[in-house]
């Protein structure tokens, strides 16, 4: 226990050190006999200030990968080798806790919670959003499902102030421009390999009601770099969140496809479908044929996650 408390108070501040020494704490808490829980708490009281924030899901990751390859040392039998198989990062247990966490979060806590003082009026969220995320001469697709027009931002923000009701769905990630081949053999000019700028991920959940899903994310600002938040117009919120230091689409598949939605997120009970970086997302600014409803920015925050990395 000595050695623990030793740990405990030793902890690097964030930038310098922290993150290495998590599950180092994290080890000698299970060999002193304490709960994960416990262990948890522990850390997030004695983790010191410093250039970054320390996000829950940092501490529990730890935890979880000293958990995996704990074996006490009183212990008279010891399991024969194995070969050791990944696990999720973060169970479904952390999503209860951010959900539990949030709980009693409602739309207006986003809108006031925004670095970006939002709109009134949600026809006026299209111009707003494109600014706030993208260059001028950023191409985009933007349309219906069926649609394969890409235009610059500067374009499409001249579009739609002659057309008020935008189109309802939007690759967050820019693309150059031109086509190119899709697995199938056709041409696209907004399929994967189209990508040039690979800023966002969309996540979206597909097991949690509407409340569920406003106090996952009301937690959730805290410990992802969220720089987005739309109503989908529907059942369903879709979260942005940013992509630091991908370059490529390889890049793409093995940190975010692999890694971030295949370990961390679809144990939260994520949809997986939305793991390619052409995805898309609804909208905002328009209204939702299906439902009468708009799609809206609840959430906006252009500097999230700038100087971090997912993994």
């Amino acid at each position: 226990m000595s050695i623990y408390i030793q740990k405990l108070h030793s902890i690097p501040a964030p930038g310098k050190g922290c993150h290495t020494a998590l599950l180092g704490v994290a080890n000698c808490g299970l060999y002193a006999g304490l709960s994960e829980v416990q262990i948890f708490e522990d850390i997030r009281q004695h983790i010191p200030n410093g250039t970054r924030h320390v996000p829950d899901s940092e501490i529990y990751a730890a935890i979880s990968k000293a958990k995996r390859d704990y074996i006490p040392y009183h212990s008279s039998y010891r399991e024969p080798f194995k070969k050791s198989v990944p696990k999720p990062k973060i169970s479904s247990e952390y999503r209860d806790h951010l959900v539990g966490k949030g709980k009693g979060i409602e739309e207006v806590d986003f809108w006031e919670a925004s670095p970006v003082r939002l709109f009134d009026a949600p026809e006026k969220d299209t111009e707003l959003f494109l600014r706030t995320l993208y260059d001028p001469d950023d191409h985009l697709f933007i349309g219906t499902q069926y649609d394969t027009k890409v235009r610059t931002v500067a374009q499409w923000i001249d579009l739609f102030k002659n057309n008020p009701m935008p189109l309802p769905f939007i690759c967050p990630n820019p693309v150059d421009g031109q086509l190119h081949p899709t697995k199938s053999g056709a041409l696209s000019y907004r399929c994967d390999e189209a990508v040039c700028k690979f800023k966002f991920a969309v996540l979206e959940f597909d097991t949690l009601s509407r409340n569920e899903q406003f106090a996952f994310w009301g937690a959730a600002l805290n410990e992802l770099p969220v720089v987005a938040i739309i109503d989908s117009g529907n059942k369903s919120l879709h979260g942005w969140i940013r992509v630091p230091n991908v370059h490529t689409l390889e890049e793409w598949k093995i940190k975010i496809g692999q890694k971030f939605f295949e370990q961390c997120l679809k144990p939260l009970g994520i949809d997986t479908a939305c793991k390619n970086p052409s995805r898309m997302s609804r909208h905002p600014g328009c209204i939702r044929k299906e439902t009468g409803r708009w799609q809206r920015l609840l959430y906006l925050n252009p500097g999230a996650g700038a100087d971090e990395d997912l993994l």
